[in-house]
């Protein structure tokens, strides 16, 4: 997982540093290759908790801080969400626990 990409004004883009070198872009590489390689399909649809129980362990919503706006929805009894293509960008922040 890449969790930025060049967003300098951030302090966060990816390149070598003195520290580590080039070990994380290349343990990046070598795992992105991995996951292509697979056979496996992708989910059709991920699930969130958005609603008043949030799931304790997996992806929790973020602050909704200008980066992209999403909307919340109802889809065969589940909360669901997707990106507001009319907002800012489409853009969905998720924290790990």
């Amino acid at each position: 997982m890449i969790e930025t990409w060049n967003e300098l004004h951030e302090g966060t883009g990816i390149s070598a540093t003195k520290e580590y070198g080039r070990r994380y872009i290349n343990f990046t590489a070598q795992n992105t290759a991995h996951w292509k390689a697979s056979t496996s399909s992708p989910p059709a649809m991920v699930w969130a908790s958005l609603g008043p129980q949030v799931y304790e362990s997996g992806l929790h919503p973020a602050l909704n801080a200008g980066d992209g706006t999403w909307l919340t929805t109802r889809i065969a009894g589940h909360d669901a969400i997707y990106t507001d293509r009319f907002g800012v960008r489409p853009a969905i922040t998720f924290t790990l626990p």
